[in-house]
C-alpha cells in the first residue's frame, strides 16, 4: 500500500531521516501540534522496515517502508505497512526535490 497523503508522507519522511541520523529524536515541526494533527488525515508512529533508491530517466526516488506501530489518526490500522516516497533531480545548480506519492 502506499501514502496517497502528502502531509503524512512529508512526517513520516522527516521523523524517518531524523532517526537515522540521530537514532532517537523528538521532532516538533510547528508551534501547534493539535493543529497539525486537527489537519491532517492520518497521524502514525511507525518503524521503518527498509529504504532504498533508484534512478529513473535521470532522477533519483527514494522509498521508505514503513509498518504502523500506533494508529493515532485515520484509517491506517496497527502493523499496515505504507511507502513514503522522494523524488530529486538536479539539473546544472537547480536542485528540485518532492514529497510524497510521485505517481
Amino acid at each position: 500500500m502506499r501514502c496517497k497523503n502528502p502531509v503524512i508522507a512529508v512526517i513520516c519522511l522527516i521523523l524517518t531521516l531524523t532517526t537515522f541520523i540521530a537514532r532517537s529524536t523528538t521532532i516538533i515541526p510547528f508551534e501547534d501540534l493539535g493543529a497539525l494533527t486537527h489537519y491532517s488525515d492520518a497521524v502514525v508512529v511507525a518503524t521503518v522496515l527498509e529504504s532504498y533508491s533508484y534512478e529513473v530517466r535521470g532522477e533519483t526516488r527514494f522509498n521508505i517502508k514503513l509498518r504502523v506501530n500506533k494508529d493515532i489518526k485515520g484509517t491506517l490500522g496497527e502493523g499496515e505497512e505504507f511507502e513514503v516516497q522522494k523524488w530529486e533531480k538536479v539539473i546544472d545548480d537547480v536542485r528540485m526535490t518532492m514529497w510524497g506519492d510521485i505517481e
